[in-house]
């Protein structure tokens, strides 16, 4: 390692990683003040991916809502959505999907 610290460093940097941030469910009224939906109810979670190595990094996004409706009509229909996003830094390239 210390003979060759650039074979060192380049090991490093093109070794696996995986990092995962997970935000439990909650209802929207119990989320910080600045990230409550105001007029609307429901609950939502979230979670972040960072994977691939250092030099090619993948960043994924996930997010789900479950029964979304406005607190001011009694005739709202709850909804459940979900949307996911993926970016690679290698390729430059990103993907989104939504339902």
């Amino acid at each position: 390692m210390i003979a060759e610290p650039d074979d060192w460093l380049s090991q490093l940097t093109d070794a696996p990683v995986m990092l995962m941030v997970s935000v439990p469910e909650r209802r929207f009224a119990e989320l910080p003040e600045p990230f409550q939906p105001k007029g609307i109810g429901g609950s939502a979670s979230a979670r972040i991916l960072v994977s691939g190595s250092a030099n090619e990094p993948v960043f994924s996004a996930s997010f789900d809502a479950r029964q979304v409706a406005s607190n001011a009509s009694r005739r709202a229909i709850p909804v459940d959505l979900h949307s996911t996003a993926q970016f690679e830094l290698a390729a430059g390239a990103t993907g989104r999907h939504s339902s």
